[in-house]
């Protein structure tokens, strides 16, 4: 049964606040931006639950930031997918508190370029045995 993906929100961040090391977590998600930093969002920690909290590493300072989200962030989640396109972080899908997500969130300007809405007709699979 095909079905569409909705779009999440939209977030454009601001100054990081200062040093902060994530906490150690499981199914999050990773990646890079122009080769020198690593972004990591959510996943699920114990005694937590699921995060929806954004890091930024800066490979070549070695230090760890959290970007602040200007607008709504997306649910807490693990097991997602985030990829970095044309200045922005583009976050699909994933599953936290019993629930399967079928929604896409933007964090918007990343880099040196600014957000850009990026269109999507999408006709994918419906996994009946996604159970939580």
């Amino acid at each position: 049964m095909p079905f569409s993906v909705q779009p999440l929100s939209v977030c454009p961040l601001t100054p990081p606040l200062p040093t902060v090391v994530p906490e150690a977590r499981a199914g999050h998600s990773a990646t890079t931006v122009d080769n020198a930093d690593i972004y990591i969002f959510g996943g699920y920690l114990g005694g937590v639950g699921f995060l929806n909290d954004l890091y930024k590493l800066s490979t070549k300072s070695e230090v760890w930031l959290k970007p602040r989200c200007g607008g709504d962030p997306p649910a807490g989640r693990l097991q997602h997918t985030m990829e970095h396109y044309d200045g922005n972080l583009i976050l699909f899908g994933g599953t936290g508190n019993k629930m399967v997500f079928n929604d896409i969130a933007r964090y918007l300007g990343v880099s040196c370029c600014s957000g850009r809405h990026i269109p999507l007709s999408l006709s994918l699979p419906l996994f009946a045995s996604a159970r939580l």
